[in-house]
């Protein structure tokens, strides 16, 4: 098993959650029901690359490496994009989850080698 693609699936579970977060946002600013639907569909490739992930890490691994990722990605965009302030204490946060995901990522065992 390689992290490596461990890795590639959670980062397209990530975009994907981002995408489908950016066009639900839009179906609320907008109404138009297209973009509510555009959204869902990125939520389905997220769900299909977390079904992937599943036979290559463990439950808890995936979710705090994708779960920070999305955070850290939705902050991102939410600044850039739609110019939405941050607080000192939510940029503290993300750091904590960083130091968080860092360290499980350091002791993660990989499934192919709790099998063996």
């Amino acid at each position: 098993m390689s992290r490596g693609i461990v890795y590639a699936y959670v980062l397209a579970m990530t975009i994907a959650e981002v995408f489908g977060q950016v066009f639900i946002k839009t179906y609320y600013e907008s109404k138009a029901l297209y973009w509510f639907f555009i959204g869902w569909f990125f939520y389905g490739i997220v769900l299909y690359f977390l079904y992937l992930t599943y036979f290559l890490a463990s439950f808890a691994f995936a979710n705090a490496v994708w779960s920070s990722l999305a955070i850290i990605g939705t902050t991102l965009i939410s600044i850039a994009y739609y110019k939405e302030p941050i607080s000192n204490m939510e940029l503290l946060g993300i750091g904590v989850i960083i130091i968080g995901v860092m360290i499980v990522g350091m002791y993660e065992t990989p499934k192919a080698e709790k099998l063996e």
